[in-house]
Order: structure tokens, then sequence, then C-alpha cells
């Protein structure tokens, strides 16, 4: 099992069965041992039959490639669908896990797959190393990621990429993933081993304060070059990963029972009296959209505002008008 291994080719992951999935494990020679490899089976399959019930979504699932090298992993499936080829890390450039969906939504044109490091398949087998507290919580949060997609997408329908001066796409495909990773977390805390590290850690100063800390000194620097797409970039790219951030630290909150904030944001070195408010509403509205059985195009429009919120205490204002997007930084 040495070596790059390349995920099936896609054609070959339509032809499933719906609820009928592949793994395809890449790696060292841990994975020759077949009590390795059964071990590994075993606990996905038990993770998948104890979430189906929640989450009906997975019955999509077609493959899980488990491999060394995450990020190629999740470049070569973005290149076969025809997506942005971009990758996300949860924390300082690791990248344990992505899920992909694509199709319309429907029971006979759906189809999902879930990109897994091979370290977290390691820590499932062997529950002595420093990553199996986190293990099956990562999974699942994939899992649940690929239920809220195809949900999105049957329901509200695609949320596309927005252009760079669509403010208001921007604000929807943002606040988009905010939910989903609020979802994906309230769904897999309670399968964490160690569910109060990760919620500090998603409230963490690395996640939450350094990053407006980042973005004050782009600013900075902005008064002096005056290069406004510079900026936009830079602001966009932070603040969607805090978003994200506090989308899940919020989530996991919410599954812990964790009902006071201050604490939290406190330890995220964020300014309380604004920030605090931000996390309140932001908390209302996410749990609003939990408790909704039926969505509709307008879903996401009660969470947009909280992009906006984030952007303004950040230190940007943006305004559209027309085709064109203004942004200051009035303060």
């Amino acid at each position: 099992m040495e070596g790059k291994q390349l995920p099936v080719d896609r054609t070959e992951v339509e032809r499933r069965p719906t609820g009928s999935y592949w793994v395809a494990i890449s790696g060292p020679d841990f994975w020759a041992d077949e009590a390795n490899k059964q071990t590994l089976l075993d606990s996905l399959s038990g993770l998948v039959a104890d979430t189906l019930a929640d989450l009906p979504g997975i019955r999509f699932l077609r493959h899980i490639a488990v491999h060394p090298d995450v990020p190629e992993t999740i470049h070569y499936w973005q290149r076969e669908l025809g997506l942005p080829e971009i990758v996300t890390s949860a924390e300082q450039g690791a990248v344990f896990g992505k899920s992909l969906l694509w199709g319309s939504g429907d029971e006979d044109s759906t189809y999902a797959l879930l990109v897994l490091s091979e370290s977290i398949a390691h820590a499932l087998v062997d529950r002595s190393g420093e990553l199996a507290g986190c293990a099956a919580s990562t999974v699942v949060h994939e899992l649940a990621h690929v239920h809220d997609y195809w949900r999105v997408r049957a329901e509200i329908g695609d949320v596309r990429w927005p252009m760079n001066n669509d403010w208001g796409g921007i604000k929807r495909f943002l606040a988009s993933n905010a939910w989903s990773e609020y979802f994906a977390e309230r769904t897999a805390a309670p399968f964490s081993q160690t569910p109060h590290v990760s919620l500090e850690w998603w409230f963490s100063k690395e996640l939450l304060g350094d990053a407006v800390e980042r973005l004050q000194a782009e600013i900075a620097q902005f008064r002096w070059h005056g290069d406004a797409n510079r900026l936009w970039n830079h602001a966009t790219d932070q603040l969607s990963n805090l978003l994200n951030s506090l989308g899940r630290g919020l989530g996991a909150a919410d599954a812990l029972g964790t009902h006071d904030l201050l604490p939290l944001l406190d330890s995220a070195n964020l300014q309380l009296e604004k920030w605090l408010e931000i996390a309140e509403s932001a908390r209302e509205g996410l749990r609003a959209m939990y408790a909704q059985s039926d969505w509709g195009e307008d879903t996401f429009d009660t969470i947009c505002p909280l992009v906006e919120s984030v952007f303004r205490a950040a230190g940007i204002v943006a305004q559209q008008r027309g085709d064109q997007l203004r942004i200051d930084c009035p303060w």
C-alpha cells in the first residue's frame, strides 16, 4: 500500500447503488495488516450506521478515500467534479477531512464522497495516539457536512461561489459555510473523547483574535498603499476562516450545553463588549435554522447579517453600488 494512489474513477463512484460505498486506503505498511484494515472498515461502517437516522443525506455517500496527502486528493476530486480547487485547514495547516457532493439533490443524481486523512484513519484503529480523541468526531463532522450539503442543495438550491464584487452573494456564501460548520460540529461534538478541548480550540486566540489582529495590520497597510483589491482579498480570507471557526465553536457549545460565551470570547482575545453581542446574535440565528424543519430560498437571509456584523467589527464596511463593491475602513 505504499506510494501515491489516486481515488477510483468518478464514473465508478457514480455506479455504486445508493447507500453503498467503497473505501480506498493509501498509506504505509500499517494497512498491509488485514486486521488493521478490517478494524478501520468496521469503525467507519459503525459511525455511518450510528448517524444515518439523524443524517439521512449520507445515504448518497459513494466513496471514502483514505490518503496521507489529503490536499492533493481533495484537489484531484475538485478537478474531476469541476469545483474550485480550494482546501481549508481547521488548525494550523492540518487537513483531516473533506466532504464533496455533486448532483441536483435528487435521489438518482446525487453523489458524495469523503476524503479522510490517513492519520485519522490510523487513530480509529490505534486508540493510543494523540489523535484518538478526535478521530471519530472528525469522521462524523464530515458525514454531517455530506448531509447538510445535500439538504441545502435539495431545499434551498446551489449556493455558488460568488463574484468578488457581489456583496450579497459573498454574504450568502459565507453564511452558508458558517452554518454548515455549526451544524457539523454540533453533530460531531458528542462523538469526541475530548469535547471541551475542541471547544476551547475553536474559541482560541489563534483562530479568532489573531485573525482580527492580522486584518487590522492589513488595514493599516491599506491606508498607506491604497490597494482595495489586496485588502478585500485579505479580509474575505481572514474573516471567512473566523466565521467558520465561530460556527464550529457555537455548534460545540450548544452540543455541550455551554451557555456562557464570555469566558470563551475572552480567551479568544476579542473585545468583549463588541463580540459578545455578535456571538450571541449568531447563536440565536444558527439555533433558529437548526430548529427549522422546512427550508426555503430565503432561509440564509436570517444569517447573512452575521457576516456583515463580523466585517464591521473587524473594521471593514462594504457597500454595493450597482455592479460596484465599495469598501471603507472608517475606524
